[in-house]
């Protein structure tokens, strides 16, 4: 089953937005404590040690139109700029599958 499995991480807004992540992380105590990227670490970790491809979406979708806005206001869900950086992500990612370059 790994060998036909990819995992996508999809990254929250806070992990995407430079803005908002520091308006909320420096609202907080001890601001520095707060790692953005610990989601995608842990997820890739896992599938490292497990052999399980996968791609994430964040780098994508932070240098991609990084002025535009990815997702709906005050919601989870892509807009129509986050739902094409992801799709091209992710078509390109099944395309490297498909011709099996493994450079994911």
């Amino acid at each position: 089953l790994e060998d036909r499995l990819i995992v996508a991480i999809l990254p929250q807004e806070i992990q995407v937005d430079d803005e908002l992540f520091d308006a909320i992380v420096n609202s907080k105590p001890f601001p520095g404590h707060y790692n953005r990227f610990y989601p995608q670490e842990r997820i890739s970790d896992y599938c490292h040690r497990r052999k399980i491809k996968y791609i994430d979406l964040l780098p994508d979708m932070r240098q991609i139109q990084p002025e535009k806005r990815k997702y709906f206001l005050q919601e989870t869900h892509w807009n129509v700029t986050g739902n094409h950086i992801a799709a091209q992500s992710l078509s390109k990612a099944l395309c490297m599958k498909l011709f099996e370059t493994n450079d994911l």
